[in-house]
């Protein structure tokens, strides 16, 4: 869409901005670690992050125009990206399994029967997967949250279509929505918690 940006980085401060909602769409309006949606946080506690970190790749001579370019920035939530940091897998392999843009967290990665992301069974034992799963605090309950709120707001949404209800002539729950309500802001007290805290 913009080939004449060649670092992609230094235009994406703005969260109103169309390359930023671009990237934001590209990625479903979800962190790219966690899952997190935009529909259940606000889009300014979403930030964009480079997959390798900056000073990693100074480090490897790698020119500016490459490491701020598209190839090298995903959208993950402020806790991600900052709890990521100078996150590097030790190993080459690893770097592959934990970039996005690959396609392979969800073999990595699953939620267990309580909704918790957990480490998958064949990489218990790599040491960078435990390190990026401690370090992004992953199977933390604030990423539990997460993942339910969206659900019941999906399920909230399926509910609320016209045909759904004709079909089982229902109408809409007070009692559903202020559940809703409930959590969000349960959920809010604990983002603003963490965010005094942190």
């Amino acid at each position: 869409m913009h080939p004449k940006i060649k670092k992609y980085y230094v235009y994406l401060g703005n969260h109103k901005d169309e390359r930023r909602r671009f990237i934001h769409k590209l990625y479903h309006d979800r962190c790219v670690y966690c899952g997190a949606t935009v529909k259940l946080m606000d889009l300014s506690n979403f930030q964009i992050d480079h997959i390798v970190s900056k000073d990693v790749l100074y480090k490897r001579h790698i020119s500016d125009e490459k490491i701020h370019s598209i190839y090298n920035l995903v959208p993950a939530c402020r806790s991600c990206n900052r709890q990521k940091s100078n996150f590097v897998p030790k190993k080459k392999e690893s770097e592959r399994l934990l970039n996005p843009d690959e396609n392979l967290l969800d073999q990595v990665f699953y939620r267990d029967e309580r909704y918790y992301i957990r480490i998958s069974d064949g990489f218990k034992e790599n040491d960078d997967i435990k390190a990026f799963y401690q370090k992004l605090q992953l199977g933390n309950q604030i990423k539990r949250m997460d993942y339910l709120l969206m659900q019941i707001d999906t399920l909230l949404k399926e509910l609320k279509s016209p045909e759904y209800l004709r079909k089982h002539g229902l109408h809409e729950s007070v009692e559903v929505r202020k559940l809703i309500d409930t959590l969000r802001d349960e959920y809010d007290e604990v983002l603003g918690r963490r965010r005094i805290e942190g």
